[in-house]
């Protein structure tokens, strides 16, 4: 069998491969592909409670939408469907008559360009005496569906990288055909592919139901997570039907893995980001080396057995290619980090950064693995040490290992849309002032529409000299007494200034905000005031 491998070099075969796979992906539809979905702003606003009874009620989303589902509940839990039209980024909804005065939850379920449901609620009252605490939306009951989404999403990132990765290091790098390991992750990624649409038509109707309808499956397959789906299908394809020819074998596990790249780029957070032919041709080099690098792995570790022949050639080959792949996937990645974060402080303040640095260090403790297997090992293990090829097979192992942790880490920006969207939502600007006969305290508020803010705290005296207390609280309760007085974190910035960072507040109130300065241990000084966030600011 290796025979045939070397003998077989089909060079006819990988040049018109070679040609289609660029012509595919010169003429993909990059265009489609835009971010992560998240509410802009909404009329009424989170928590607004109106004096006048409204007619219309609309949505602004960052990014435009194919669909959405709409519910209007009361706070005797009656759920109406409601009507609306879709306007790019906008869905409008016009009343049939006005709502009268009542707490009300409008629960939406949106299905982005980028292939992803996203669904939540915003709760509003008409009229100044109705309750909106006792309100809930509707999205709790697809938490199962969203474990369940991840889970698969996680097994068919691992089975597809590994599989189609694992092809290509079988037919160009060890010379031998794929193992039944090998195609079996084919098949598996094949058969969750298909399960993430029907786990999407699930999502977008809130109903394990929507199975048995045809409309549900329609629209699921009219989106960009399908058209990605239909690709995926034709890579796994192709490297299926490698498996028993010796000759072609080369050349179809070539396009595979050429494919896989633009596959899933066709959906997804990063694509439609920031320059979207750069964005898109990122992506798609960027899984391409990581399906390179991770699918090689066992493989590695199969041809560093004590009994593997043609292990020196296997492993001198990969040694050459490798680096370039690590390059490829570095440069491709860092620029699709900061296209999504932006720079590096950002990261910390966004779920989506914390999943970002949580996969960075995973990939880094693999680099270094890989690293000293490279420079150190591989040259004793060409000279045909036994025991360095044994550390080099452990250490593979942990390398392995660690990519699967990756692999779980990627499949959890589903459901973390990057900060670049969420910085779409434009905060609302408020001033307070907060004064007695010897001190000053100036508050900037910049909320988003979702009700979180962030604060800049400014102290100095009367006569406007520099005041630096020894400890500083802030408190703020609802004037309504809806809610109750809690304390909001500060930290200190520098003399004089103190600062907040992202605090929910449950609803868009009138608040009581109150200054406790320290200045010595026997002089305390408060400043209280009023202040609206949103609505009223």
């Amino acid at each position: 069998m290796i025979r045939t491998f070397e003998l077989a070099r089909p060079r006819n075969a990988s040049v018109l491969v070679f040609l289609v796979t660029l012509a595919l992906c010169l003429v993909m539809p990059w265009q489609h592909a835009f971010a992560h979905a998240v509410l802009v702003s909404s009329t009424p606003a989170q928590g607004e409670r109106l004096t006048s009874r409204p007619l219309q009620l609309s949505l602004r989303f960052s990014e435009a939408v194919t669909r959405v589902d709409l519910t209007l509940v009361d706070c005797n839990a009656k759920p109406a469907n409601l009507p609306a039209t879709i306007s790019g980024n906008d869905v409008v909804v016009e009343l049939a008559e006005p709502l009268g005065e009542g707490a009300y939850a409008l629960n939406w379920r949106i299905l982005s360009e980028d292939g992803h449901p996203v669904a939540a609620s915003v709760v509003f009252a008409v009229g100044a005496s109705y309750d909106m605490s006792e309100l809930k939306d509707d999205t709790g009951g697809a938490e199962r569906v969203a474990l369940l989404t991840l889970g698969t999403k996680f097994l068919f990132y691992l089975a597809c990288l590994f599989g189609i990765g694992g092809s290509f290091f079988s037919f160009w790098i060890a010379h031998r055909a794929p193992t039944r390991t090998t195609i079996t992750l084919l098949y598996t990624a094949a058969v969750c592919a298909v399960f993430l649409i029907g786990l999407l038509a699930v999502e977008n109707n809130a109903s394990w139901a929507a199975l048995l309808g045809a409309k549900a499956w329609a629209d699921a397959l009219d989106s960009s997570l399908a058209r990605s789906i239909f690709l995926v299908e034709l890579t796994l394809l192709l490297a299926v039907c490698a498996r028993p020819r010796a000759i072609a074998g080369k050349a179809l596990t070539f396009a595979s893995l050429a494919l896989i790249g633009p596959a899933f780029a066709l959906t997804g957070h990063a694509s439609g980001a920031g320059i979207k032919w750069l964005s898109f041709a990122a992506v798609s080099l960027h899984v391409t080396a990581v399906c390179f690098w991770a699918g090689s792995l066992p493989g590695l570790w199969h041809v560093l057995g004590p009994r593997h022949q043609g292990q020196r050639d296997s492993l001198l080959r990969f040694s050459a290619a490798i680096p370039y792949s690590i390059a490829v996937m570095l440069v491709a990645g860092g620029y699709l980090a900061y296209v999504q974060v932006g720079w590096p402080p950002a990261i910390l303040g966004f779920d989506y950064g914390k999943v970002l640095l949580a996969k960075v260090t995973l990939v880094s403790g693999a680099l270094v693995l890989g690293a000293w297997n490279r420079l150190v090992l591989t040259p004793r293990v060409a000279s045909g040490c036994l025991r360095a090829a044994k550390s080099m097979k452990n250490l593979v192992s942990v390398e392995v290992f660690l990519v699967v942790l990756v692999l779980a880490a990627t499949s959890l920006w589903r459901f973390t849309p990057p900060p670049r969207a969420l910085s779409l939502r434009q905060p609302i600007a408020t001033t307070v002032h907060l004064q007695d006969a010897e001190t000053m305290a100036m508050l900037a508020f910049e909320t988003t529409p979702d009700l979180i803010f962030n604060a800049e705290i400014s102290l100095s005296t009367a006569e406007f000299a520099g005041l630096d207390p020894r400890e500083v609280t802030l408190e703020m309760s609802s004037v309504d007494g809806s809610v109750s007085k809690f304390k909001v974190p500060i930290r200190r910035v520098s003399p004089g200034f103190w600062s907040v960072q992202h605090v929910p507040v449950p609803c868009d109130c009138e608040w009581n905000v109150r200054l406790d300065l320290l200045i010595s241990d026997f002089d305390l000084v408060s400043l209280q005031s009023r202040v609206k966030l949103l609505s009223g600011g």
